[in-house]
């Protein structure tokens, strides 16, 4: 995801710095209005803690492999019971870093100028092409499809990895600044949206799709199926057209990450939220105003939810923290 996301409620949150409590801590009941459910969490410790305020971005394939980079060209894996690392997978540097997986054995990484790809033991460069404005987004469908830009000076368009090597041109262009990006590790679905929505399906973009509201996420599962984060509006494909919705209980959506059709962990500026296969509902409240600041910053804090109910997540601020919901 482009703009990713949510954070759990924590109690007590700990810095990462020699953090290493695996006791659960209960999430504190929701006063919202309407269903609800209770999502505990507790802190992970990252070895190697970047520097104060630096941005973590992460990739879950399943509760036993996850792989997060940051600013400066160090990544880290996840075993299942802790992070290790960190090692290097790009030069030192100061940069937007992205990062996705589709498997234990295939991740890719980008800094502002060149990708990577992971084989499950260690990080290749991939064939140099030129990135004029830098990679600012990338998602992977699997290790034969990923698409990232923008691809030229327009920074409207996408450019596609097929394995080898990437497109001369663009694959794909979104007529307006790329807001969200997702793919779904099953070879080739991917969604993408700016002003407008396209969605890719059987190796071609559909044309563009306009939301009930304000695109401001997007993320995509096996089904296939797409969540549209529209601010006070959602929008749902399911492989033909586009549906939309209108929250209920005072919800807005500002980020969201589905593991399947019948989970996605959301958030606002206040509180998460969980959709559970027909409607969202409102979830547990977000950390002290004075943390959120930090944390939903336009730089956001990021998610991922390989399986219903677990995500990790990582939120930025004056300390890093990494946490996920209970295994």
């Amino acid at each position: 995801m482009y703009r990713s996301i949510a954070a759990l409620t924590l109690v007590g949150l700990l810095t990462l710095a020699g953090c290493s409590s695996t006791t659960p801590v209960p999430a504190p009941a929701t006063s919202s209005a309407g269903p609800t459910i209770d999502l505990s969490a507790h802190p992970v410790a990252l070895p190697g803690l970047p520097k104060k305020g630096d941005r973590i971005h992460l990739s879950c394939t399943a509760k036993d492999f996850c792989a997060a980079v940051d600013e400066t060209g160090m990544t880290w894996t996840w075993s299942g019971t802790a992070w290790t690392g960190p090692t290097r997978f790009a030069p030192q540097g100061d940069f937007e870093a992205h990062i996705a997986c589709s498997s234990k054995t295939f991740c890719m990484a980008s800094d502002d100028k060149q990708a990577y790809v992971f084989d499950g033991h260690g990080w290749t460069a991939t064939p140099h092409v030129a990135w004029p404005l830098g990679i600012k987004t990338l998602a992977c469908a699997g290790p034969k499809y990923c698409v990232a830009g923008p691809a030229s000076a327009k920074a409207t368009d996408l450019r596609a990895w097929h394995g080898t090597g990437w497109t001369a041109g663009p694959d794909v262009d979104l007529g307006d600044s790329v807001v969200a990006l997702s793919c779904v590790p099953d070879g080739g679905t991917c969604g993408a949206g700016a002003k407008s929505i396209f969605t890719r399906q059987g190796g071609k973009w559909s044309p563009p799709v306009t939301p009930d509201g304000q695109l401001v996420d997007l993320s995509c599962t096996a089904g296939p199926f797409c969540m549209a984060a529209e601010h006070d509006h959602y929008g749902i494909w399911t492989g033909g057209a586009w549906t939309h919705g209108t929250f209920k209980y005072g919800i807005l959506l500002n980020g969201v990450a589905c593991s399947s059709a019948k989970f996605c962990l959301g958030f606002d500026k206040t509180s998460t939220e969980v959709w559970n296969g027909t409607s969202w509902a409102p979830g547990d409240d977000l950390p002290s105003p004075a943390t959120i600041d930090d944390i939903l910053d336009l730089a956001g804090a990021y998610a991922s939810c390989p399986v219903d109910g677990w995500c990790m997540a990582t939120m930025p601020g004056p300390t890093m923290l990494i946490y996920s919901t209970q295994p």
